[in-house]
């Protein structure tokens, strides 16, 4: 029986060919995690990074408070480049759900979070630029690019968010 190894970081993962035509996920029984990783994988060559170097983005993360409810936007990789006079940050959100692909309405208002997430607190490291911020949805294998209006979906997002915080006290009892 020939068997193959996985690389990463933390593990070698160890699978073996006895169902030669199966997928890695059928062999190592991990399902969509293995689809997922060959799905970004097989979109690296399309995705334009310019001069970007990427970095995985943290494990946790503050999240993006809007009219006082917590939205989790947390990058899972964070780019970083030069322009002339200022160091550049984004952030890639990975949607995975294959039953629930993005429309690009979705994506638009989850790159704007992702500006707003970058603005708010990678400053520190660099200015956030809209260019670096996008969502890929494994699951359709799409790239969506940073939205240009970000500060009218903000508005939209805030106001829903107004909405939410003034409803909850009487849902939450």
């Amino acid at each position: 029986m020939a068997a193959s190894f996985i690389r990463h970081p933390c593990r070698i993962a160890h699978v073996t060919d006895d169902q030669p035509d199966a997928s890695l996920s059928a062999k190592t029984g991990l399902g969509g995690s293995f689809d997922a990783i060959e799905t970004f994988a097989s979109l690296l060559d399309d995705i334009e990074f310019g001069a970007a170097t990427a970095k995985l983005g943290a494990q946790s993360a503050p999240h993006l408070v809007l009219n006082g409810v917590e939205i989790s936007v947390r990058p899972e990789v964070t780019l970083h480049s030069k322009s002339k006079t200022t160091e550049l940050v984004g952030g890639i959100k990975l949607h995975f759900p294959k039953t629930e692909p993005l429309d690009e309405e979705q994506a638009d208002y989850i790159t704007a979070m992702m500006h707003s997430f970058c603005q708010n607190h990678l400053w520190k490291h660099d200015a956030p630029y809209g260019g670096h911020c996008m969502v890929i949805d494994l699951g359709s294998g799409k790239v969506y690019p940073g939205v240009k209006a970000v500060k009218q979906r903000l508005k939209e997002v805030g106001n829903a968010c107004g909405q939410i915080a003034a409803r909850w006290p009487g849902i939450a009892k």
